[in-house]
């Protein structure tokens, strides 16, 4: 009985630590938008496991803030073409979708419902979408199940410079003519706002590139 009561006691002081954590957290969260209601909103309502999600995006985009994309990375595309991703940017940005064949199926086919009305502002031809599947044709399924009408190509599983790609998550980032990625983001289907800031964030970007073009 004495054994059972201290495990209770250890198992509610854990309780107890993580909800404080939370609530310090949130708050915290909070501090941060509190000029942001949308993002007001969605932090009032996470719950442990989205709190979770949320920190654990933060420390990786923290650990992957300068890696590199080798200039000689090959990709594969319709009727298992091959050429370099240099080959295919054709501006001086361009917004990359990066996930694997291990990526929750409800989490891409979201992200590519953003894309896709993404790409009707800044244009199809600044996105490309880079994916992994060990089969071509499975990559093929997948652009046909989702009406993907972006350029999808395949590559090699954990080909790119960083940890995050090692993980079955979805991520975004934007690249320069000379392949310099900058502006990572991983999108958290429990706190929306935050993809849509993204995506607000991004649209901003290309208009002002695109606005500094013409000045030139």
């Amino acid at each position: 009985m004495k054994q059972f009561n201290k495990t209770l006691l250890v198992l509610v002081i854990v309780l107890v630590s993580v909800n404080t954590y939370n609530i310090l957290f949130i708050n915290k969260l909070k501090k941060m938008y509190s000029s942001e209601t949308s993002y007001l909103k969605e932090i009032n309502r996470l719950d442990s496991l989205a709190l979770k999600t949320f920190v654990e995006n933060q420390i990786l985009l923290s650990e992957n803030t300068n890696f590199s994309i080798s200039p000689t990375l090959k990709l594969t595309g319709e009727n298992n073409s091959e050429l370099r991703l240099s080959e295919i940017t054709n501006s001086n940005y361009t917004l990359i979708f990066r996930y694997n064949e291990f990526t929750c199926s409800d989490c891409i086919y979201k992200e590519m419902g953003n894309l896709k009305e993404l790409a009707k502002k800044i244009g199809t031809q600044n996105i490309i979408i880079l994916a992994s599947y060990k089969n071509q044709r499975d990559l093929y399924v997948t652009k046909r199940v989702n009406e993907i009408n972006l350029p999808v190509y395949n590559i090699p599983h954990n080909s790119l410079d960083n940890i995050i790609d090692s993980y079955n998550i979805p991520y975004m980032f934007i690249i320069d003519k000379d392949l310099g990625p900058h502006n990572l983001f991983i999108p958290n289907r429990y706190f929306i706002s935050s993809t849509e800031e993204y995506f607000r964030d991004i649209l901003k970007y290309f208009q002002r590139t695109n606005s500094n073009s013409l000045e030139i």
